[in-house]
């Protein structure tokens, strides 16, 4: 009730849109009806009522709607705002399209009802076309998306005429949790029609097929803001454009997708901006935009999402939703979707990253700023380190860092929330689990701990159920806390479950194990156990049990060069190279007795581009001045050598070779270039090259990355390439 009565506060009748909070003016603004301000919602992806998430969470005996409940605590102790998921079809459908009452929506109505709890809006996508099996094989549901492939689905009219059906089921669906229809429940804020679409036949088909889902939306009683995606298949952007809807949806994976281990190296400038290349279609520029998924996949460094909200602020994006949070059940293992990887337990530093990104992208200051990276890593209340691959947010009011930093609150004795890993000035501690402090009122905290986690094996590896790739201990850690309002020998007092932890500090300093604790001054009460903390109850507390162990201890398992001057060994790298291949059948790669890699190509379309690029940032010798290739060609070839630094600039060579051999390249030969933005970013028409405009002198300490382009000739060629090593 007490949510309700909040929510009740807010709410103002909307002409137009009279079941939402938000509607979208004419100039494609989301806005707030109550106040008429912008709104801006950041949030995940999360899939456990559905698919393998559903599968692979029964599987570990934990009931899904308590991993539901702690799933949506965390997305609450982050800060987040949003939630969307595209919606298995193929299991809560018929061929018709009929609505099927059963387990799966039963428990996406759970979900929908604890998200609402937390004050978490949520973007409805019905259709996905998806089958329900990966990584594992699909299932045959009967469900008329298991029946017609993702293009036949937008083509065919039986399909059509299921899918009609099916909305006008679905939105007058009761959710028994909630008691409202979905199309009339304010905390689902709009509705995207369907997930990815894959069109094809003419633009007048698209036209028509859109049309129809949108009549079909609107005449089961839906008033709220209707979005389309329009960066799938962008051949089909102006149908899209111009439709009846009034926002447009967008995804961003900027470092590719599967690449089947962890990405090193600094990929800051695949996220400088995010351009979008249909504002020349004059229906595009009053349509609200979105993004509904997003990640920097296969990379764990937590400074891509804070970069990431920036630029799709600037592009003036309202709504994005990162694809996928983790469910904690099954986070120490990273099946569901082995490319991504995000869960506060198992990923500390990236899920406070999340928080600082969610803090960003709501934020009301001004987003017109045109300094570009590497100038933008400190802007305003936001500082990414490059180097240290740590980001942090700091105003007058919170302070939020992913790892040990030297940097102090803007203005301490008004901060009112802290969160982060590591040392700071404000908190000392041990442990390798995030923390959060929260003021309740002066002298009065509420601390909330998590326990380590040890990292195993590469998470990002080929999904195999039962390899464990973290794991948690539960240790007793040191900590301090120097906060002004608390003073020295403060109180401390669990209030989690069983934790009945009483104490005082030492000073400043303690002893804990995971959990929530209220830290006060002498003289300070302690407040009820059940008191709420804006949609958070104090005495709350989720993580993984794990185990009880000594100190934590981190390791994780590498193929790692023993001398550092070679940046690239065929026999030892193959596995490890951001590859870009625009015609697979025209570059073949192979590696005979796995000490070369030869490229057979057959392209005979002059100045296509086929290039690779490796992480070299652990393997550069103090002193160099030589660049060497030892490599062989079938006939005379073009290519081109680059060392790339941290701030995105290409020192490179222009080659021709003729021969077997050696090939020396002095390193004051190479000059200053944009370079190539790998793995691939998707959608494909987001920039290939980056130039940082910033050509400084070459400098061995700042190299992160090699390169190597290819441009065709034309001609059948075979090109073998042993080493190359910097001496």
């Amino acid at each position: 009730m007490f949510y309700r009565f909040i929510l009740v506060l807010f709410l103002c009748p909307c002409i137009s849109l009279a079941q939402s909070d938000v509607s979208v003016d004419k100039s494609g603004l989301i806005t707030w009806n109550a106040g008429n301000k912008p709104a801006y919602f950041f949030g995940v992806n999360y899939t456990v009522p559905f698919a393998y998430g559903y599968r692979s969470v029964k599987r570990t005996g934990i009931t899904i709607e308590k991993a539901i409940d702690g799933d949506v605590y965390h997305f609450a102790r982050l800060g987040i705002s949003a939630f969307r998921v595209h919606v298995w079809d193929t299991e809560i459908t018929d061929s018709l399209g009929n609505l099927l009452n059963n387990e799966h929506l039963r428990l996406f109505d759970y979900l929908l009802h604890k998200l609402e709890q937390r004050g978490i809006r949520i973007m409805l996508t019905p259709l996905a076309f998806w089958g329900n099996g990966y990584p594992e094989k699909d299932s045959m549901t009967g469900s008329f998306s298991s029946l017609y492939n993702k293009q036949r689905v937008l083509v065919e009219e039986p399909a059509i005429r299921a899918q009609e059906n099916y909305f006008k089921q679905l939105l007058a669906h009761v959710n028994p949790y909630t008691k409202k229809r979905y199309k009339d429940d304010r905390f689902v804020v709009g509705l995207e029609i369907n997930n990815e679409p894959h069109h094809s036949g003419s633009l007048k088909q698209a036209e028509t097929y859109i049309a129809r889902m949108v009549k079909a939306v609107k005449l089961s009683g839906w008033k709220k803001p209707i979005f389309y995606n329009i960066s799938e298949s962008p051949l089909y952007a102006k149908a899209v454009a111009e439709a009846d809807v009034q926002g447009v949806s967008f995804q961003w994976y900027p470092t590719g997708l599967v690449s089947n281990h962890t990405l090193q190296g600094n990929f800051l400038p695949n996220v400088d901006r995010y351009v979008i290349p249909f504002d020349t279609i004059d229906a595009f520029k009053n349509k609200a935009k979105i993004v509904y998924e997003f990640d920097a996949a296969d990379i764990l460094a937590p400074v891509m999402y804070p970069a990431m909200a920036r630029s799709f602020r600037k592009a003036g994006f309202q709504w994005a939703t990162q694809f996928a949070y983790d469910p904690m059940a099954t986070g120490n293992e990273n099946t569901e979707y082995q490319t991504h990887y995000l869960n506060l337990a198992y990923t500390p530093q990236k899920a406070v990253s999340l928080m600082i990104a969610a803090k960003l992208f709501t934020d009301t200051s001004s987003f017109s700023s045109s300094v570009t990276y590497p100038d933008d890593t400190l802007w305003g209340k936001l500082s990414i380190y490059p180097t240290r691959q740590q980001s942090e947010w700091n105003s007058e009011t919170a302070f939020f860092y992913t790892g040990v930093t030297s940097s102090s609150p803007i203005k301490i004795a008004s901060l009112r929330q802290l969160a982060g890993i590591g040392n700071s000035e404000v908190v000392g501690y041990s442990g390798s689990g995030a923390y959060f402090l929260d003021r309740i009122s002066e002298g009065v905290w509420r601390l909330e701990c998590m326990p380590d986690v040890v990292e195993l094996e590469d998470p990002f590896g080929r999904a195999v159920a039962g390899r464990i790739v973290r794991r948690i201990e539960r240790n007793v850690q040191f900590m301090s806390v120097i906060l002004p309002d608390l003073g020295r020998d403060f109180h401390i007092d669990g209030v989690n479950g069983s934790n009945q932890r009483t104490g005082r500090a030492d000073g400043q300093s303690f002893l804990l194990s995971p959990g929530a604790y209220i830290l006060r001054a002498n003289g300070k009460a302690l407040p009820k156990k059940n008191l709420l903390m804006k949609n958070i109850s104090i005495n709350e507390f989720v993580a993984p049990q794990g185990i009880i162990s000594g100190n934590a201890e981190t390791t994780l398992g590498e193929v790692k060069i023993n001398s550092a001057r070679i940046l690239f060994n065929a026999g030892k790298d193959n596995k490890r190279l951001m590859i870009l291949n625009p015609q697979w059948n025209k570059y073949q790669l192979n590696y005979p007795g796995d000490s070369m890699m030869q490229i057979s190509i057959t392209d005979s379309v002059k100045g296509r581009m086929f290039a690779w690029q490796l992480y070299i940032g652990d393997r550069i010798p103090d002193i160099a001045d030589t660049l060497q290739i030892i490599m062989h060609n079938a006939k005379p070839l073009c290519f081109r050598i680059g060392l790339i630094d941290r701030n995105g600039t290409s020192y490179f060579s222009e080659l021709k070779t003729d021969s077997l051999g050696l090939i020396r390249v002095p390193l004051n030969s190479l000059k200053p270039g944009p370079s190539l933005l790998l793995p691939r970013p998707y959608p494909g028409f987001q920039p290939l090259w980056f130039d940082s405009k910033q050509h400084k002198k070459l400098s061995l300490a700042e190299l992160d990355k090699l390169e190597f382009i290819l441009i065709s000739d034309g001609q059948i060629n075979t090109l073998s390439i042993k080493e190359i090593i910097l001496k």
